[in-house]
């Protein structure tokens, strides 16, 4: 399937979506407040850190996510070296 067919279905068709993402702290006045995902495992770039990663599900549709949630408990990142 040629690759410009295959984003554009990707971004029309709405679905359901499991994959992992990395977690970045909120931090507000100082303290730690929350995690919130940064990007999926397969954006991070070369030298970028993280300390959190987790499973989400969403619902994807015409390039956004909408009703974002988190399966399960966020665990310590280790990427791979």
């Amino acid at each position: 399937m040629n690759m410009s067919l295959k984003k554009f279905l990707d971004f029309l068709l709405p679905r359901f979506v499991t994959e992992d993402v990395v977690f970045e702290e909120l931090i507000c006045r100082g303290r730690a407040e929350s995690w919130s995902p940064a990007c999926a495992i397969t954006d991070i770039k070369p030298g970028e850190r993280y300390e959190k990663i987790g499973t989400i599900r969403s619902f994807k549709f015409m390039g956004g996510s909408y009703g974002i949630q988190v399966i399960g408990e966020l665990r310590e990142f280790k990427p791979k070296s």
